[in-house]
């Protein structure tokens, strides 16, 4: 499923002026992320563990949105760090076993509950 990050102010990429930004990380296949980490080496020569690398992320967040890396690096703090964020989350997220994962989501979807309860007291 596509996630769509709001960004916090519009910025225009080519013609386009843009206030969203859709990732859609689970559609890339294994080819793209091939070709991703190609482009990504080519770029930086001297990195040496590309998964703690910012590149690496923002590379496969211009795969998984089609807009273009140059673009997404002139995004500001707040909204690149969304981006960058969102990625990461998606590719740290099979580093671990399936019980690690699962339990993440579990912590997760609790901590939203209690989120969303605190809102309704309020």
């Amino acid at each position: 499923m596509a996630e769509v990050i709001k960004l916090r102010r519009e910025y225009k990429f080519g013609a386009k002026n843009i206030k969203e930004i859709v990732l859609d990380l689970e559609e890339l296949s294994g080819q793209d992320l091939v070709f991703a980490e190609k482009e990504y080496k080519a770029r930086n020569k001297g990195a040496t563990v590309k998964e703690l690398e910012d590149g690496w992320a923002l590379t496969v967040a211009s795969k998984a949105s089609g807009i273009k890396y140059g673009d997404l690096l002139g995004l500001k703090g707040t909204d690149y760090i969304k981006v960058l964020n969102k990625t990461k989350g998606f590719l740290n997220a099979g580093l671990g076993s399936a019980d690690d994962t699962e339990n993440f989501v579990i912590e997760e979807t609790e901590a939203q509950e209690e989120e969303m309860k605190k809102e309704d007291q309020k």
